[in-house]
């Protein structure tokens, strides 16, 4: 995984896979690698075109990428295997963090470019259905000087985009809900804690103990608490 942003999705057969680019960060070709949840041999699935980086994101035949368009990233969706590509578009001028696609949905976490001289970090959380087209800003944070506030994941499940943001003591998980409505918070419990991923209800978090010497993989429910 030379570039380093992987992500874990169903593959174009149904199975549970890992993708992953590589040499999208330097001048060779951009590949995006795939091998099964369950062990085997990596394989190509996708080559992107030039100006194409990580990170990306799988859902069946939807596999969606960045691309770097007039000094800005844009999100780009590729049907498996051999296209079409288009376009998704952006939201304001930033690079692009993170991504995650569930059926008909895409977001992205962004870090954007500060207004002019202003004393400003903007964090943005994208979120686009690809039914519709375009790509509209579901979140924006000012992230300062030290990223407390940085949006750093998105996720989407059941209807809805999560989206973690640092804090000075633990991650805040903010629920969107992809077809309108208010968004939620709620602060994630535990020592020193850091949400990893949110699937099927649930979100899981690692928690590192007594000063990093211990961690724990927890499951944490917002209905219920952990």
């Amino acid at each position: 995984m030379s570039d380093g942003a992987f992500d874990v999705g169903r593959g174009s057969r149904g199975r549970a896979v890992v993708v992953w680019t590589q040499g999208c960060d330097g001048p060779g070709r951009c590949l995006v690698q795939s091998v099964a949840l369950t062990g085997g041999r990596p394989r190509t699935i996708a080559r992107l075109p030039d100006g194409a980086r990580s990170p990306v994101a799988i859902d069946g035949t939807s596999l969606v990428y960045v691309a770097d368009a007039a000094g800005c990233n844009e999100l780009r969706l590729l049907t498996l295997p051999g296209g079409p590509d288009s376009s998704l578009g952006r939201g304001t001028c930033g690079s692009v963090l993170q991504v995650d696609v569930d059926g008909s949905f895409v977001a992205a976490a962004v870090s954007t470019e500060p207004p002019g001289d202003e004393d400003s970090f903007p964090s943005e959380a994208w979120l686009s259905d690809v039914r519709n087209g375009g790509v509209r800003i579901a979140q924006v944070e000012d992230a300062g000087y030290s990223g407390p506030d940085q949006i750093t994941q998105v996720m989407l499940d059941r209807g809805a985009l999560f989206t973690t943001r640092l804090g000075d003591s633990g991650d805040q998980l903010v629920r969107i809900p992809v077809n309108g409505g208010a968004a939620t918070r709620t602060r994630v419990a535990g020592s020193s804690p850091a949400v990893v991923a949110r699937d099927a209800g649930t979100t899981y978090v690692i928690d590192a103990v007594k000063e990093g010497r211990r961690s724990a993989l927890l499951q944490y429910r917002l209905d219920t608490g952990r």
